[in-house]
């Protein structure tokens, strides 16, 4: 049971950051298709998203690591087995946000430099 609960969680931790970059790239498609217009790179659009894609992944582990830190003092009466600031717990972490951040906008920063300037304008 323990062991679906933590897959879920990491399926989730995997999913959210698409989501909310890949709603990110839909809300600025005019300002991407104006930046196209205007002369912008492809690849200079790519590094955009991604820069976002990591200040938006760092920001969120900035606040969350310490947050879950402090508030797994109150859910160590729930964990059995797991120490809640364990420094395994707290590596796997470190090393899998900004990972699944940069993956997360891998998707909408190509999808940003697939927009067609045109397309973009007349849908606003």
């Amino acid at each position: 049971m323990h062991a679906d609960i933590r897959e879920l969680q990491r399926t989730n931790q995997l999913t959210e950051p698409y989501g909310v970059l890949a709603y990110w790239v839909a809300r600025s498609r005019k300002e991407i298709g104006i930046r196209l217009v205007l002369g912008a790179e492809p690849g200079r659009l790519r590094a955009m998203v991604l820069r976002d894609t990591l200040v938006i992944a760092l920001v969120g582990f900035a606040c969350g690591v310490p947050l879950a830190l402090w508030l797994g003092r109150f859910a160590r009466t729930l964990l059995y087995g797991v120490a809640p600031g364990g420094l395994p717990t707290i590596l796997v972490s470190c090393g899998t946000l900004p990972i699944a951040g940069v993956l997360a906008g891998a998707l909408p920063a190509r999808q940003a430099t697939r927009v067609d300037p045109l397309v973009a304008r007349r849908n606003e």
